[in-house]
């Protein structure tokens, strides 16, 4: 049951990433990059209610029908099967609907079968959606210490952490208090829906939004605004700040500078300031990021300071150095997108540091490909993918590196025909069907804008040998295609 997998997986008082909501959620292919709680937060944040449905109705009738003889079970029964189909039925559409019914049936609602309703749907129901309608069911009753709790766990989970927030943290006394304590306790949107209600009443919880607040693993722009609109970071910025505040700033800057509904002129002091103590922490990594999204900000008095602080002879022999010494992907990650933002000239050191790894540094070969170590980087990269055949699957490639790496070649040597063909031959013999696709557009592309025939190549031996081999028919029929 999905309560008690996420109790067990409670770990010093935090869900352990052990938990897996994903697998107690039925989803249509469009849902693939759902995060938990983002659906709740695009409804809440976004502000376009247009496309809300209602099921009040529905639910409000499921709820009446076994009233009188206090069926729970049975009434549980049917919300279960209500909400299994398709994650169509999301509760955030209609909870408001739900609410107002609720409030006027309650002289005709039985209070003892609502709340035997919701722990049973808590205790049994795996559906999150269901879930949800019984925390909001338990917010109609007097509830005691062990429900308090049941609720308290819930709120550990960001799927559930906003349900939790509204029908039954805003309404006690210490309200503040709980948020603050849950604020560190969850890291997703949860955390975001804790910050926009939390208020900043001693330097305890200021200090702790200024250099904690910002970080988690769902919404960092959405965060920043939040933070940004809660205090005035120019306050912090000082002699006096440790090199966790300046990060924290950095960050905040750096999410909020496409947002246009900041105030402009007291965005653009912020940033000047920040920029004052720049000369601090320019051998810090989290700067670089920072100071490269700045470069494309719309306002020419940045932009002179910027070219100034980037091509100081003091500040580009640091960088230098760090590209030569460093062994943290994002940290060379950032540094390679400060050189490119620029257009500073460190072709011969990113192609001195690409050659130590050419699998592990595979980013750089984006900024390789466009030099003149283009053939050689182009070579040595492929020398370096491991050579796999799999069974060929028509699942897409979500978390796997070695796929990712794949497509990501392959785009970029879509202009490049016939650059280096083993490229395509991994991508035919990959087993994931998105994996396979890319290297047939790329090879589509690659006959259209060379005059190689590539029947004489190791590719077209490769297309023959999968042709009966391809589990899909969209791809089989473009093997055939490239065959005839």
């Amino acid at each position: 049951m999905l309560y008690k997998d996420l109790v067990e997986n409670i770990v010093d008082g935090k869900i352990s990433h052990k938990f897996n909501i994903f697998k107690y959620y039925d989803f249509n292919d469009i849902h693939l990059d759902y995060i938990p709680g983002g659906v709740d937060a695009t409804y809440i944040f976004g502000g376009n209610h247009e496309a809300s449905y209602n099921d009040s109705p529905a639910i409000i009738d499921m709820i009446l029908k076994h009233n009188t003889t206090r069926n729970y079970k049975e009434c549980a029964k049917e919300l279960d099967d209500y909400f299994s189909v398709n994650g169509d039925h999301l509760l955030i559409y209609s909870i408001d609907k739900i609410n107002e019914a609720f409030i006027g049936l309650q002289d005709e609602l039985n209070s003892i079968y609502i709340y035997e309703l919701a722990l049973y749907i808590i205790n049994n129901i795996n559906k999150v959606e269901a879930i949800k309608l019984a925390i909001f069911f338990l917010s109609f009753i007097n509830i005691g210490e062990n429900d308090k709790k049941i609720i308290y766990n819930l709120a550990l989970c960001d799927e559930f952490t906003f349900f939790v927030l509204f029908y039954h943290i805003n309404q006690l006394d210490n309200k503040n208090d709980i948020i603050f304590d849950l604020i560190k306790k969850v890291n997703g949107f949860g955390k975001i829906f804790l910050m926009d209600k939390l208020k900043i009443t001693d330097n305890k919880i200021r200090e702790y939004i200024i250099t904690k607040g910002v970080y988690n693993t769902s919404d960092i722009a959405l965060m920043s605004n939040i933070i940004y609109n809660k205090l005035d970071i120019s306050k912090f910025i000082n002699d006096d700040m440790s090199e966790e505040l300046y990060k924290s700033i950095s960050i905040i800057i750096d999410s909020l500078i496409e947002n246009d509904k900041i105030l402009r002129d007291k965005f653009i002091s912020n940033i000047n300031l920040y920029l004052d103590y720049f000369y601090k922490f320019e051998d810090k990594p989290f700067t670089y990021l920072c100071i490269s999204n700045l470069y494309f900000y719309n306002d020419e008095g940045i932009h002179n300071r910027l070219d100034k602080i980037v091509n100081n002879r003091k500040f580009i022999k640091k960088i230098s150095a760090k590209l030569e010494e460093s062994k943290d992907f994002d940290e060379l990650y950032q540094i390679i997108y400060l050189i490119d933002s620029y257009k500073l000239d460190f072709d011969k050191e990113i192609f001195n540091k690409f050659i130590t790894n050419p699998f592990k540094y595979t980013f750089m070969y984006e900024k390789l490909i466009k030099t003149k170590y283009k053939d050689k980087a182009t070579n040595l990269l492929a020398d370096s993918f491991p050579g796999k055949r799999d069974e060929l699957t028509d699942n897409y490639s979500l978390f796997d590196d070695y796929a990712f790496k794949l497509k990501f070649v392959l785009k970029l040597i879509n202009d490049y025909p016939f650059i280096n063909t083993k490229f395509i031959i991994l991508g035919l013999k990959n087993k994931f069907v998105d994996v396979r696709n890319m290297a047939l557009d790329t090879l589509f592309n690659w006959n259209r804008e060379s005059d190689i025939d590539f029947k004489d190549t190791d590719i077209y031996k490769e297309l023959v040998k999968l042709k009966d081999k391809e589990v899909t028919k969209e791809l089989k029929d473009s093997i055939n295609e490239l065959l005839s």
